[in-house]
């Protein structure tokens, strides 16, 4: 509900960062390096009891790596410590010649297998940071494709300043890198006061990427059906954690009452999961005022969003104004946004 124009912004500022010394891999699917080979037994001088190869080892911390076998003068081979930087590709080669033989065999082989890779190997995609304000509750998470990891919810808002005010509006958050592969999502639940305007709007930016905003493609809404209204002071916190996740699970799994709720996730071309209605809705953006004032923008000392973001909400039936509030059944809140983390660019 808009209660003066005064412009305010709930910035979300979210940044992960996460290096690794001997190199990462951009994919959980990406080899360490391998090793030098066993030396020869007969060989003369050289290493009389070649060191195990370590270094695909240490590389397996962030990648499914292969050890390095057999040593390179006493030394494991060196180059395996530097991991594949491309998806689906092997690492770094491993020592350049084996252990030269004294009287007894050369190093022994390294472990099969480098340690547990980290994260899916994504380490290096980066941290997520996120601005968010809403017309007029929300939460922000993060998780995967069935539950939450991480939820916060945001204070409602009961003035304008509340949702569109620098400093006062928009939030920031911070999701990190190691939980937020392109595997995750990262969700937004939104609920309203039944009076005048009701959206979400918000950015989302890998620390080198380009920034996807609310109404993208790549967005989906599902409608639970169960509301929460801010004038009601038991219910301005909105859903618990557990709400959401158990709202999620039937958003996938598309059983939602068809009479009062989406039934399952729709995008703004419409169903998403079999049996699912309604559509999601995009409204104005945030380069001038209209229906909504502006938000605080971007580029400031407060968290803002950028001219490009656009506002969301639910419609169950794709027609009519979506942002002004007219009955439940139209919205059908409280409402679970989602955007799959993969489709944040890694850099621009």
């Amino acid at each position: 509900m808009i209660l003066s124009k005064n412009v305010a912004l709930l910035v979300a500022s979210t940044t992960l960062c996460v290096s690794v010394a001997c190199g990462s891999s951009t994919s959980s699917t990406d080899k360490g390096g391998k090793g030098g080979g066993a030396g020869s037994a007969d060989s003369a001088g050289g290493a009389r009891t070649g060191k195990a190869g370590q270094s695909g080892a240490s590389a397996g911390a962030v990648n499914d790596g292969e050890a390095g076998a057999g040593g390179v003068s006493d030394v494991a081979g060196a180059a395996g410590a530097t991991a594949g930087t491309a998806g689906n590709d092997e690492g770094g080669a491993g020592g350049a010649s084996a252990g030269a033989g004294g009287t007894e065999n050369g190093g022994a082989a390294g472990t099969a297998e480098g340690g547990a890779a980290g994260n899916d190997g994504d380490l290096t995609l980066g941290d997520v940071n996120a601005v968010v304000t809403c017309d007029n509750a929300y939460g922000f998470g993060w998780g995967s494709v069935s539950e939450l990891h991480n939820y916060r919810s945001a204070p409602p808002a009961f003035t304008a300043g509340d949702i569109f005010d620098c400093g006062n509006g928009p939030e920031g958050y911070l999701v990190p890198s190691a939980e937020a592969p392109p595997s995750a999502y990262l969700y937004a639940a939104a609920w309203g006061d039944h009076a005048v305007t009701q959206g979400l709007i918000g950015q989302f930016q890998r620390v080198a990427g380009a920034p996807v905003h609310t109404g993208d493609a790549g967005w989906q809404v599902c409608a639970t059906g169960i509301d929460f209204d801010t004038s009601v002071p038991a219910q301005q916190t909105g859903p618990s954690l557990e709400q959401i996740e158990a709202e999620i699970v039937r958003c996938n799994a598309g059983t939602g009452d068809r009479t009062t709720s989406s039934a399952g996730w729709v995008d703004a071309s419409g169903a998403v999961t079999p049996n699912a209605i309604g559509k999601l809705a995009v409204g104005q953006d945030n380069s001038q005022s209209g229906q909504f004032p502006l938000v605080c923008p971007s580029g400031g000392a407060s968290p803002g969003i950028d001219a490009a973001a656009r506002w969301m909400w639910y419609s169950s039936t794709g027609t009519g104004d979506a942002f002004l509030f007219t009955t439940l059944d139209a919205s059908r809140p409280f409402l679970i946004f989602r955007l799959a983390a993969g489709s944040l660019p890694a850099s621009h």
